[in-house]
């Protein structure tokens, strides 16, 4: 499998080139998509190190907060830009609406538990943040802020 980056002309005329030199048997699929730069290693530490400073403050635990905060945005953001999650949760929404209360919750609890930052793009991440240092602040939390890691949260 090829994958090509195309930040260029040059780039575009190369992968022009590839598509026009490939046989026509066997069948190949070329598949073109936008480019979505994954989570950066210091959104990564930088967001478990807000989790550690809200939680401190609030005496509770880290990982129940990561639990918790994954629930009330980032299922909400997935449930926006990702096509089959969206559809998977629609499923359990379904299931909940046929009085299978309990089956759905316990569905809805496994999703969150297996929803993982990693599979975000910094945009994504960025707003994820953003969501959570907004209700830090407003609960009276004062967070490190990104300027201090070195990070672009978007902005």
């Amino acid at each position: 499998m090829k994958t090509i980056y195309i930040k260029s002309e040059v780039q575009r005329k190369t992968a022009l080139g590839y598509i026009e030199d490939l046989p026509i048997s066997p069948v190949h699929v070329v598949e073109i998509k936008e480019y979505k730069e994954p989570l950066s290693g210091r959104q990564r530490r930088l967001y478990f190190k807000w989790l550690e400073e809200i939680a401190k403050h609030r005496g509770e635990d880290y990982k129940e907060l990561h639990l918790k905060y994954k629930e009330d945005y980032l299922i909400n953001i997935f449930i926006r830009d990702d096509e089959s999650f969206s559809a998977m949760y629609e499923t359990i929404r379904e299931v909940y609406r046929k009085g299978m209360k309990t089956d759905a919750v316990l569905l809805r609890k496994w999703v969150v538990e297996h929803t993982s930052i990693t599979d975000t793009d910094t945009k994504q991440m960025s707003e994820y943040m953003k969501c959570i240092e907004v209700e830090a602040t407003m609960s009276g939390v004062s967070l490190t802020h990104p300027e201090e890691y070195d990070v672009n949260l978007g902005d």
